[in-house]
């Protein structure tokens, strides 16, 4: 039974008695994120994401990083709706380290489309988006009691190999909570 599984590209891991943790990586598996408010999706975004909440999900500083895992190196669409907290801003593409683009976030929601060509690599790649400043809402909005350095609010973000559009979120929400957890305030 060995010798047809290590035929078929399974590897063992581990042997404990009767039992066998069998691996085989899957070439074709490729990762993009598809729905930011899938609780699945997760893994995807890594640093500077806030957790879901009512509609979305916060940039919390500066900076917001999302994995996807491709096998050969090709353009990637990213379609985003979010907003800025206050006024417009710059934001910075970076891929893999290397700037590949910009442009201006407003303050009111807007659907965003990109096509990212540069410096994408075989295996996993990470965006990066920079913001050129961040707010803490309760500087600026008035009964607001948010003091978490904010830069913008996604209430949607896909990403693919081809250029489609998800479909929008049911509700968007712009109502203002106090009385949760850090983390689980939004606008």
């Amino acid at each position: 039974a060995q010798d047809l599984l290590s035929k078929l590209s399974y590897k063992i891991v581990i042997k404990d008695k009767k039992y066998i943790l069998l691996y085989k990586k899957n070439p074709r598996m490729e990762y993009f994120p598809q729905n930011l408010q899938s609780p699945e999706n997760v893994l995807f975004f890594e640093q500077g994401w806030t957790p879901l909440v009512h509609g979305g999900r916060w940039v919390k500083g500066s900076m917001a990083t999302i994995l996807f895992k491709t096998n050969r190196p090709r353009p990637v669409f990213l379609h985003f709706k979010a907003k800025s907290v206050d006024i417009p801003q710059r934001v910075t593409f970076y891929m893999n380290k290397k700037e590949v683009d910009r442009f201006e976030l407003v303050s009111g929601f807007k659907e965003y489309d990109f096509k990212l060509q540069k410096a994408i690599k075989k295996g996993i790649n990470i965006l990066t988006l920079k913001f050129d400043h961040t707010v803490k809402p309760a500087e600026v909005l008035p009964s607001n009691k948010d003091y978490r350095k904010l830069a913008a609010f996604f209430s949607e973000l896909n990403m693919s190999d081809t250029q489609k559009k998800s479909k929008p979120p049911k509700k968007e929400y712009l109502s203002i909570e106090f009385d949760q957890d850090e983390d689980e305030r939004y606008l």
